[in-house]
């Protein structure tokens, strides 16, 4: 996969899901609210906001979901040094993107953002998240050699 530079530099008084943004813009932001996040875990909190409400009901409530970000599987993305994306697909109503996460620790990561429009109200046209999943695993792993 080729990953790209972006600048995740977003408005960061945008408060929530809005039918305005496109569904990288709202990767873009997520990424932005868990790299600054705060001791008080606004950068969560902001995730949590533009997380689906299929989504919600399976990670909330706020505190239920302040526990699974900082998990091993999902912590990497708090406070990380940098990213690249991978090109963004649209199928069937989803859309998907690879981001390459470089980690506070200088180690690289992968997370596959899964994002859906939303035809309910209050969310009516809103690129909201649905999942993210971690690529590499929970935690580093050895090469793994085989015996000829």
């Amino acid at each position: 996969t080729d990953y790209e530079d972006q600048d995740i530099e977003v408005d960061s008084r945008i408060d929530g899901p809005s039918p305005t943004h496109s569904p990288a813009k709202v990767i873009k932001i997520e990424l932005k609210a868990l790299k600054n996040n705060t001791s008080k875990d606004e950068g969560i909190a902001k995730v949590f906001s533009f997380s689906s409400p299929s989504n919600r009901q399976l990670t909330g409530p706020i505190n239920k979901f302040r526990e699974v970000v900082k998990s091993p599987t999902y912590r990497d993305l708090l406070n990380f040094q940098s990213c690249k994306f991978s090109k963004l697909i649209i199928e069937k109503g989803v859309a998907k993107q690879i981001v390459e996460i470089v980690t506070p620790k200088g180690e690289k990561v992968h997370y596959m953002f899964l994002l859906s429009k939303q035809t309910a109200a209050p969310y009516t046209g809103c690129w909201m998240t649905e999942g993210v999943i971690r690529l590499d695993g929970g935690q580093k792993e050895e090469p793994q050699g085989t015996d000829v």
